[in-house]
């Protein structure tokens, strides 16, 4: 059989041109971020940890902690990724131990912003917890140090959070070991001693959350025995609940931890938490899903009951997105809100999750972007755009007058 030569060349070029194509099914790369944590800093700036998953192939192959130091700069308060900081892996080794991290927690004590991490340890399989901090929000953090290795299994740990009282750091995790429980403990901010550790005298819940405000730190979580509620109360000595209890209704009551936070503002309290709410999808067909949203309440205080409004956060629509896991803060009077947000069951949950931001000037519109008190003059594209036009009122009356004066010659 007679081969053509041309057949050869075209085989022989279409085996390299189709061999040098990047299968890039293989190389597909992308990215979770998980569980962010909203911090004040300083000089006004505020500073975002979160858990990043590096995926390859619907596989992690990389976990790690990160921060991002959000600003204001002259044309935007920049929420958005700009040379995240990365902190340490999810596995960090101290002294040939091994933790693994689980829980993060952030403080701001100062001119300082401490970010804590519950963490298993691997020789024993107990509850520790280490620490790290940064003075220039969160551009550099310090080397993690060991604050305790309890001799609670991790697997009893539900929750911890941290917050700065008086002069100290104030640390509570919340466990079960013969019933739920919760230890507290003071800590210096300088060299991460503890002061005092105790049993606190009541649960704080399996999803708390500490807010220090004037001398009482108020403690926020689902409420332990019927998980119905959102429970406010708070502690002055640290020992265990001193305040009237505040009990707020969740809206669809849908899960077990509705993830409460807290912050103060408009001369009161703002809480925001998750639900979860029904999507119909196809009522005709009873195709329906539940998905993560965000709901909110503002109160005057814990033993002011009657003044309590129910707020929608960001918005309370099934649009097949889940939105949960919200940390509060406030800028410029706003409230300032960060959570975690992603393609729900609707989608089949395809899409990996993400965080982002909103603010609200009154609790009932959001806004993912804010400008607030920026100026134009600030923004240097202002000067570019004034001075072209004043070019342009220059320029245009002096040709004007030019080709009036040449045509009467």
């Amino acid at each position: 059989m007679k081969i053509n030569k041309k057949s050869v060349y075209v085989v022989l070029v279409s085996v390299l041109v189709f061999s040098s194509i990047p299968n890039y099914t293989l190389a597909i790369e992308t990215f979770a971020d998980y569980f962010p944590l909203l911090s004040e800093a300083n000089a006004g700036e505020y500073i975002l940890v979160y858990e990043r998953d590096l995926i390859s192939n619907e596989v992690v192959y990389d976990r790690g902690l990160y921060s991002r130091h959000i600003k204001q700069t002259p044309t935007e308060f920049q929420t958005i990724e700009v040379d995240d900081t990365y902190i340490s892996p999810w596995s960090l080794v101290y002294e040939n131990v091994t933790v693994d991290l689980n829980r993060t927690a952030l403080a701001k004590y100062e001119e300082t912003v401490y970010l804590f991490a519950a963490a298993e340890e691997s020789n024993d399989g107990n509850l520790t917890i280490v620490a790290t901090e940064t003075e220039d929000n969160g551009d550099t953090w310090s080397d993690f140090v060991f604050v305790r290795n309890t001799t609670l299994p991790f697997d009893n740990f539900y929750c911890f959070d941290v917050t700065n009282k008086g002069t100290n750091l104030y640390l509570a995790y919340s466990f079960n070991q013969a019933g739920d429980k919760t230890q507290v403990m003071q800590i210096d901010p300088i060299s991460y001693a503890i002061l005092s550790e105790s049993q606190a005298g009541n649960f704080f819940g399996s999803d708390f959350d500490l807010y220090t405000y004037t001398d009482r730190v108020y403690i926020t979580s689902t409420e332990p025995l019927l998980q119905d509620q959102v429970r406010v109360t708070y502690t002055t000595t640290g020992n265990g609940i001193e305040g009237p209890t505040l009990l707020i209704d969740a809206p669809q009551v849908k899960i077990d931890e509705f993830n409460p936070t807290l912050v103060r503002w408009n001369d009161g309290f703002f809480l925001a938490a998750h639900d979860k709410l029904t999507d119909e999808f196809n009522p005709a067909q009873n195709i329906t899903f539940d998905e993560y949203y965000l709901w909110g309440a503002w109160f005057e205080d814990v033993d002011e009951a009657g003044s309590l409004v129910h707020h929608t956060v960001v918005k309370d629509v099934a649009d097949g997105y889940f939105r949960k896991d919200p940390t509060l803060s406030i800028y410029e009077g706003r409230i300032f809100i960060s959570y975690q947000v992603g393609e729900g069951s609707r989608f089949g949950s395809g899409g990996t999750p993400d965080i982002t931001f909103a603010f609200s000037a009154d609790a009932q519109t959001w806004t993912k972007d804010f400008v607030g008190k920026i100026s134009i003059f600030l923004n240097p594209g202002a000067y570019f755009v004034i001075a072209t036009l004043g070019c342009f009122a220059i320029a245009l009356p002096t040709l004007h007058f030019y080709d009036k004066r040449k045509k009467g010659k």
